[in-house]
């Protein structure tokens, strides 16, 4: 499992990710982690007060010799400072050990058996697909799943090693090419959760964030329901324009829309893309300055993603954006 990067920290610091709020999957480990902290404090505490306390103790004074007597042979001193840190070494492994053992559910461990995975996670540079197998649905960066139960996602890659990590929902798991990895993630509330990639892949690491919302059981029947079923057709002159826009040009080999000849895999799907609450992975909200802006040029919002700048006329992105915004 990867390690979070400084860069990932700072990413998610500044976006208000939070540290994860315990839940039935994470909260052994995050019990250790703070029994770490306070050991590790209390560690460094107690050597600064000796360090503190033999330079005060032992300081040069008036009238001493060229060098201070040597004490040698503390035996009794000696296998003090010897046995507490093995004993203090061997209790947090012990820990450690024990509360990976209970509390991990990742990479098939705990995973139930036989049970097909609830959603498959696939990581792209840069940005997330989500599909689930069972409902017949896919998204793209954005998620959704109810509350208060087990989802079994598996998580792959389609081109470089990338690591999904929702905070509060559950452990980091990376995402490696040509491997396939399991998790478990449990939305203990209904509430929006963010996330990130926490394993460096590129340019736009920082702006590859997934984004769940958790949500009742009824209101998650509710979703599923609307994912299933297919945009309404463009009634405005300038949408139409743009759908026809969209549907002959290279756009249809790259994006799906359900329901219209569009089923490319290279970039999210965007069958109901004005229904969600970020463009580009998180990079920008998704309101209309922010959508034309993205479109006259993608590659000054989000530098290295694979979606070239198009040259497109200010008429040409505003009949697009009136198109992917009716999307919902």
């Amino acid at each position: 499992m990867a390690y979070l990067s400084i860069g990932t920290l700072l990413s998610l610091l500044g976006s208000g990710v939070s540290v994860p709020a315990a839940d039935s999957n994470i909260i052994p480990i995050e019990g250790y982690t703070e029994f770490l902290l306070w050991a590790s404090v209390a560690v460094a505490a107690l050597v600064g007060v000796l360090v503190i306390w033999a330079i005060w103790r032992y300081r040069a004074r008036a009238g001493d010799q060229e060098y201070a007597p040597q004490i040698h042979g503390n035996t009794p001193l000696e296998i003090g400072w010897t046995v507490a840190p093995a004993v203090l070494l061997a209790v947090l492994f012990g820990l450690a050990t024990y509360f990976q053992l209970t509390s991990s559910r990742s990479a098939g461990a705990g995973l139930p058996k036989g049970r097909p995975p609830d959603i498959i996670v696939i990581a792209h540079q840069f940005w997330w697909e989500f599909r689930y197998p069972k409902l017949g649905i896919v998204t793209a960066n954005e998620f959704h799943i109810p509350v208060k139960q087990d989802i079994v996602v598996q998580v792959e890659s389609d081109d470089v090693i990338h690591d999904l990590w929702m905070p509060a929902l559950g452990e980091k798991m990376d995402a490696v090419p040509g491997q396939t990895n399991y998790e478990v993630l449990y939305a203990p509330k209904p509430g929006s959760y963010n996330g990130a990639c926490a394993e460096y892949c590129g340019a736009e690491h920082a702006w590859m964030r997934p984004y769940a919302v958790a949500q009742t059981p009824a209101e998650f029947r509710r979703w599923v329901r609307h994912e299933k079923t297919l945009p309404a057709k463009p009634t405005s002159q300038l949408a139409k324009a743009g759908e026809k826009y969209f549907m002959s040009n290279t756009c249809i080999d790259c994006h799906t829309i359900a329901g219209t000849k569009a089923n490319g895999r290279v970039a999210p799907d965007l069958t109901h893309f004005g229904s969600r609450k970020f463009i580009g992975a998180g990079v920008m909200t998704n309101r209309t300055q922010n959508l034309k802006a993205f479109l006259k040029d993608p590659q000054a919002v989000k530098p290295g993603i694979l979606m070239p700048d198009f040259h497109l006329s200010d008429q040409q992105v505003n009949e697009l954006t009136a198109y992917l915004e009716g999307l919902k």
